[in-house]
């Protein structure tokens, strides 16, 4: 009677092991790098992202070259080529928790760290810092369309942080504020086809000449995202994002609101391409973008995921992003 019930169990566990070997294997989640064509077309899964050199917790913007680069915004600015993803950092560690980086078409980026506005040259590898003999706590720079002026804001040492809009004109390498505009700037960009520069301050969108006159408001909202604050190629659109998440388009010729689109709420993912007329963005873990020549919104198939950094080619042709998706079996 023993040994029965030693081979009953026997062949229960049998059985029972053949039920769990019978089940497919989970297929697991990862961080993936990716590009795919705005059409939808040609997804390629470049590279697993964990062997980036910073954890995904850290990494915040993702930007693209015009020469098809890749930088990354972590805890310092790191680039690489796609295809071989051997991250280099080119910054020291960041210290401003306000933070953005805009690329000229000579291959020049700008960003801000510890209060000065610096310049890197993708070409020579040579960083020099603008405001080196210049006071002020410098942040957020946004290049115009033309590659002449820098528009950022600087924070005062005082007990309000008041935060003043200025300008740096790379033609003479000077820096001219315009307190005019307000005390609690957060976005700006000089437009080179009516010379003005529009910026956000807290409670809305504003244009103001350089010389300070002139301070108009255009539209009223609560600001939110420095990231997705710029101006089209054409110098007619002004996109932001409001504290509500919602995209707005302002069109400069129509003096209005061209564009609505809420976003997603866990990620505040949108971004210009830099030559070509589109924004793209992420809307339900999906990726879309407003063409502004052919006036509609696209869908672009064939991607899934959570996604953590989204950025599109200068022409738009291209999505660079990294998802938390399903392995490849």
């Amino acid at each position: 009677m023993k040994l029965y019930n030693i081979l009953l169990l026997f062949c229960f566990t049998l059985l029972l092991s053949s039920c769990f070997e019978s089940q497919p294997e989970g297929t697991p989640y990862d961080d993936y790098l990716c590009v795919i064509n705005a059409d939808g077309t040609g997804l390629i899964r470049l590279h697993n992202a964990s062997v980036l050199p910073f954890a995904m917790s850290q990494l915040w913007d993702l930007s693209v070259t015009q020469d098809g680069r890749l930088i990354f915004g972590a805890d310092r600015y790191y680039i690489t080529d796609p295809d071989t993803l051997n991250p280099v950092p080119f910054s020291d560690l960041l210290t401003d928790t306000v933070r953005k980086i805009s690329f000229s078409e000579d291959n020049k980026a700008y960003y801000c760290n510890n209060g000065d506005l610096l310049q890197y040259d993708l070409s020579t590898q040579i960083t020099s810092n603008l405001t080196q003999n210049i006071n002020g706590n410098f942040k957020c720079p946004t290049i115009s369309s033309d590659d002449s002026i820098i528009t950022l804001f600087s924070i005062e040492p005082d007990s309000n942080a008041t935060r003043r809009l200025c300008y740096y004109n790379l033609s003479n390498d000077s820096l001219y504020m315009i307190p005019q505009a307000g005390t609690r700037t957060n976005n700006g960009v000089y437009n080179s086809r009516d010379h003005k520069i529009y910026h956000e301050q807290n409670e809305g969108l504003y244009q103001v000449n350089l010389d300070g006159t002139a301070n108009t408001q255009l539209l009223s909202y609560s600001c939110f995202s420095k990231q997705a604050f710029g101006i089209n190629l054409m110098n007619d659109l002004i996109t932001t994002i409001d504290f509500e998440l919602v995209l707005r388009v302002f069109d400069i010729n129509a003096n209005n609101t061209s564009f609505m689109q809420q976003l997603d709420g866990r990620k505040i993912l949108a971004k210009n391409s830099k030559m070509a007329n589109r924004i793209f963005y992420i809307y339900n873990g999906d990726s879309y973008y407003k063409d502004f020549e052919l006036q509609n919104v696209v869908k672009v198939t064939n991607i899934t995921g959570d996604f953590t950094v989204m950025c599109p080619s200068w022409d738009g042709s291209k999505i660079f992003f990294i998802a938390y998706m399903r392995a490849s079996k």
